[in-house]
């Protein structure tokens, strides 16, 4: 019983702590919004994104990516920035191509390399239910 309790308890801190540092992490995204936009005009940060050209929703769409692939980074913060630096329809834009570039890579390499470990974790009786998957 207390063996049980105690990987509940776990488990709960640690669906309290993920939750906890994506709170975090987006009051950090929009501190850091709130700076820059009273520290910087919206002329220079419109003039700062123009002058990035192609390579500027290239970056976010390499950072939704990373954030799909990789999984410990959180991508909650890039949506409100996709909007503040992009607009609200290609930031949207950006971002859901960058996701769904990124679902592709990190469901080809599941694909990939996930068979085998899937075969490692099964008994042998089972395999024949894999096989016809």
């Amino acid at each position: 019983m207390q063996v049980r309790m105690n990987e509940e308890v776990r488990e709960i801190v640690g669906i309290l702590r993920n939750n906890m540092t994506t709170v975090v992490l987006l009051f950090l995204t929009m501190l850091g919004i709130f700076i820059v936009s009273h520290s910087f005009s919206s002329e220079e940060i419109a003039s700062a994104i123009e002058r990035g050209g192609i390579y500027a929703p290239l970056f976010l769409i390499l950072l939704k990516i990373s954030t799909v692939v990789f999984a410990p980074i959180s991508g909650a913060p890039l949506f409100p920035l996709a909007g503040a630096f992009f607009g609200f329809w290609h930031g949207l834009f950006y971002v859901l191509v960058g996701g769904l570039i990124g679902y592709t890579i990190a469901f080809s390499l599941s694909r990939y390399f996930g068979r085998a470990f899937v075969e490692r974790m099964i008994e042998t009786n089972e395999r024949g239910l894999l096989a016809r998957i």
